[in-house]
């Protein structure tokens, strides 16, 4: 039989960090993702500060962008690329892992977030 040892305060606490910042790209990605972003979404993610790392960055210029973007000019891109007339240019629940592709076109997941970066 195994003794292990119990996780330090310090390990746990560090996979909670890890996982509340999980859990916090992913709220956001709701929040950008979910439905037309409104000006109570831009100004949370003007507010967001840049990181160390290259996500961090990323999101450093994506709230640069949120601080210059009008309301109205996301919400035409959001409906460009998820509405359209008919189908959006992104289909978001299409299935990229069966062929790398979605009706014979390649998926650019993120082009969204690009757009606005």
């Amino acid at each position: 039989m195994s003794t292990a040892e119990p996780f330090s305060e310090d390990v746990v606490h560090a996979a909670s960090a890890g996982e509340t910042a999980r859990a916090g790209t992913y709220r956001l990605l709701a929040l950008l993702l979910g439905d037309t972003p409104g000006k109570e979404v831009l100004d949370i993610v003007a507010n967001l500060p840049p990181g160390d790392t290259q996500i961090g960055h990323n999101i450093g210029e994506l709230a640069a962008r949120a601080r210059t973007i009008t309301p109205a000019a996301v919400a035409r891109e959001y409906h460009n690329l998820f509405v359209g007339l008919g189908e959006g240019e992104l289909i978001p629940y299409g299935s990229y892992y069966l062929s790398g592709f979605l009706h014979e076109k390649p998926l650019a997941f993120g082009k969204f977030l690009l757009s606005v970066v």
